[in-house]
């Protein structure tokens, strides 16, 4: 029973990292406090100002992270999906209000686990670093491929964009929103594709 919910839990190449630096013993301890539940789609999980305490792992879905500017527009800066952990950085890490949104593009099944449940309820402190170590990298290699994205030209951008994420459902607003293309240049992209 154990090893197939750690296949379920470590489905993406995160968790599949994780999987290999973290303890047994502490994926355990990790799989006991949590509780997977179901959630639709639409559903905020994080606003503006408040406390983003807990990190969610995505068993089932897809989700995005976004703020608006001061026109209005939405600017997703993220998007996540099976097998990833989700979480408002500065929130998390260093306990500031949140400054975006966490909005769930499809339904979901996410696993919860705040920060006191991570920080103070394992008693071996080494697997909690490398697991916080782990997340804030893989932050960054996600905003690294956004960038190198956001240097394509337009076509090319799409592209890449699908063949990086095969699965992901995204309507064409969010989609222009993260890609940073006009939305109608962008369906002319998308149907000429």
């Amino acid at each position: 029973m154990r090893d197939q919910a750690r296949i379920v839990i470590m489905k993406g190449k995160l968790m599949t990292h994780l999987d290999n630096i973290l303890p047994p013993g502490f994926i355990d301890y990790l799989e006991g406090i949590t509780i997977v539940r179901p959630y639709e789609k639409g559903r905020t999980i994080l606003s503006p100002g408040n406390l983003g305490n807990k990190a969610w792992l995505i068993r089932k879905g897809a989700a995005k992270m976004f703020n608006y500017d001061s026109r209005g527009k939405q600017h997703i800066s993220y998007l996540f999906s099976e097998g990833e952990i989700m979480l408002c950085i500065n929130s998390f890490f260093a306990g500031q209000a949140a400054d975006a949104y966490i909005v769930l593009l499809e339904d979901c099944e996410l696993m919860a686990v705040t920060k006191d449940q991570l920080v103070n309820g394992y008693p071996d402190r080494e697997p909690i670093g490398d697991l916080q170590k782990s997340i804030l990298l893989e932050y960054i290699r996600k905003m690294e491929l956004k960038v190198e994205l956001l240097t394509l030209p337009a076509k090319e951008r799409y592209q890449m964009f699908r063949n990086l994420y095969k699965r992901a459902g995204l309507l064409v607003n969010d989609l222009s929103s993260y890609l940073h293309l006009d939305r109608s240049y962008l369906s002319v992209i998308m149907n000429n594709a």
